[in-house]
């Protein structure tokens, strides 16, 4: 049986004031008794609070869409989730899901609480992804406009590095260049194999270049349907679908994008020029996969 613990409409009494922990440790106490928020504390008790936490809780409770939004992405995926899971698990055990405000400490944590497994959501860290003030750039992201990201980033007076405002090829270039020394890069990925191997095809190389070096963190944003059962069907992925999707968006005078299929060509219009298999990520985080519950993309 999943249990799920929807604490949204908690957080209120948290939101339009100043951050305590004394208020955090009541609203805490309240999913289910003191002794959860006791855990939660203990195991952030590596975290300077003053400098490390508050400022993200504070930015966190402060931004009442951004919570809105995380609130109803949370609703989405866990709708029906105990008939699913139960569907293909049956000898699941019991397991316990919340949605929370914590101490920087659980975004996507899976514990242990009260004797039986116990997935932690935690709001915060969520927001966290992108910190206020990094310079974000991105490459050819369909995923990314589709869920209107680039939208929300400036909504908030991001710094970006934006290749479509450049006025001429020149400036273009510098942009593309720009985005390689950039805090944050936004991607997706033309397939994701089961075992979570990256398989992407470039055409001039600036989004795999960024993937592989250069900015301080890549986010790589990319929906169910990018996700094959092993690398062979990653790359098959990569190579048969999306790329002639993307030959097509581009209006190249390739065999792909005039009957969508793969010509394995070596025309001046290909855009296959790079093809590249990420299996490890170094420095370890740096790559952040967030995968949508939904189809997305090419």
């Amino acid at each position: 049986m999943i249990t799920v613990y929807d604490t949204f409409s908690a957080l209120a009494a948290l939101s339009g004031k100043a951050f305590t922990l004394d208020a955090w440790r009541r609203y805490a106490a309240g999913i289910y008794d003191a002794s959860f928020a006791n855990k939660i504390e203990a195991d952030a008790q590596d975290y300077n609070l003053k400098e490390q936490v508050f400022p993200v809780i504070e930015a966190a409770l402060g931004d009442a869409a951004g919570l809105a939004r995380a609130h109803a992405s949370f609703l989405q995926a866990t709708e029906s989730l105990a008939e699913r899971v139960g569907h293909l698990l049956p000898g699941m055990p019991d397991v316990d899901i919340v949605f929370y405000l914590g101490l920087c400490n659980g975004a996507g944590w899976a514990t242990e609480f009260r004797g039986q497994p116990t997935v932690l959501i935690g709001v915060e860290k969520v927001l966290e992804l992108i910190p206020a003030g990094d310079v974000v750039s991105w490459g050819g992201v369909a995923t990314v406009d589709e869920l209107g990201i680039k939208g929300r980033l400036r909504s908030r007076n991001q710094p970006v590095i934006d290749r479509d405002t450049a006025r001429t090829p020149e400036e273009r270039t510098a942009m593309l260049h720009q985005a390689l020394t950039c805090d944050t890069f936004l991607m997706s990925s033309n397939a994701i194999s089961e075992d979570g191997q990256l398989v992407n095809i470039d055409g001039i190389g600036n989004r795999v270049a960024a993937l592989c070096f250069g900015p301080k963190q890549v986010i790589v944003v990319a929906g169910m349907n990018k996700v094959a059962a092993d690398l062979d069907g990653a790359v098959s992925r990569a190579r048969h679908i999306a790329a002639p999707a993307n030959a097509q968006r581009f209006d190249g005078k390739t065999p792909c994008a005039v009957n969508g299929q793969c010509g394995d060509c070596t025309s001046p219009d290909c855009i296959c020029s790079q093809m590249v298999i990420t299996r490890f990520c170094k420095p370890a985080g740096r790559i952040k996969v967030v995968l949508v519950g939904e189809e997305l993309g090419l």
